[in-house]
């Protein structure tokens, strides 16, 4: 329907269609971020194009703009959206940095593990074991968290690292002497790393899209420049004779014997 929400309206009926639509609007919490009128005659300026939203704190900019081919005016809004940086994965491992690995097999002969027969149940026995096993491993290849770091692009080059390490000692002197000098050094290094980021990633797709050959080839290209994900490498597979398949092709090969018995079953 056509609805005029300015505050000024030239009949009843226009009215009542107003309040219809923003008791719509209030009850599922959403907003109008158009204020201007957007249609204009001669003898009335309605506001009948709008753009609604329930989050009206993600629109920073919205207008009219008279276009001249039509008396609707083109309506637009700007949407401040952030790229959210997915957290990084952190797992737990040993720290063999500083193993003595002869005093590890010393400590290990030592330990007294024969205190673990005076439990009758086998689970007790086990728990004791392990408790003294891995204090052994402790003492010398303590736990530590590490920071799994996700893969570089491939327009990522040695150069554009060398920049971005750069990058970041002058962060770290601007912030630690906060010297407006250090600060523009920083801020100059930081805008050149964003082109040269801009364009590497520019040069590296229009190379892969020169090499497009057909439909699927291109749609697989335009999902691994909008949408990339990481994949996640098969481990070894185990084959009937017990010997395990560690190259790609011997994983398929082994797959391809197991999954028509695995359907047969």
């Amino acid at each position: 329907m056509n609805c005029n929400l300015s505050t000024v309206n030239y009949s009843a009926h226009g009215v009542a269609n107003k309040y219809k639509l923003q008791s719509i609007m209030d009850d599922f919490h959403m907003h109008n971020v158009i204020t201007e009128r957007t249609r204009r005659t001669i003898t009335s300026c309605t506001l009948i194009d709008v753009i609604i939203t329930t989050r009206k704190e993600l629109v920073s900019s919205a207008g009219v703009f008279p276009l001249g081919i039509s008396d609707h005016d083109l309506i637009y809004a700007t949407i401040h959206l952030k790229n959210k940086r997915p957290p990084p994965k952190i797992i737990r491992t040993r720290n063999y940095k500083r193993m003595d690995i002869h005093a590890f097999k010393h400590d290990l002969e030592t330990a007294p593990f024969h205190i673990a027969s005076i439990f009758d149940d086998p689970d007790d026995r086990l728990w004791a074991w392990k408790i003294l096993f891995d204090d052994t491993c402790n003492d010398h290849a303590p736990w530590k968290e590490v920071r799994i770091k996700s893969c570089a692009p491939p327009w990522l080059t040695n150069d554009i690292r060398f920049k971005m390490n750069e990058r970041f000692k002058l962060f770290k002197v601007a912030m630690a002497n906060r010297c407006p000098e250090a600060w523009s050094a920083y801020k100059r290094v930081r805008n050149s790393v964003t082109r040269a980021l801009r364009k590497a990633k520019a040069s590296y797709f229009t190379k892969m899209f020169g090499e497009v050959k057909n439909s699927t080839s291109y749609w697989n290209l335009v999902n691994r420049a909008t949408n990339p994900k990481s994949r996640k490498a098969i481990g070894p597979i185990r084959r009937s004779d017990d010997s395990l398949a560690l190259q790609d092709k011997d994983k398929a090969t082994a797959l391809n014997l197991i999954l028509p018995l695995s359907v047969r079953g």
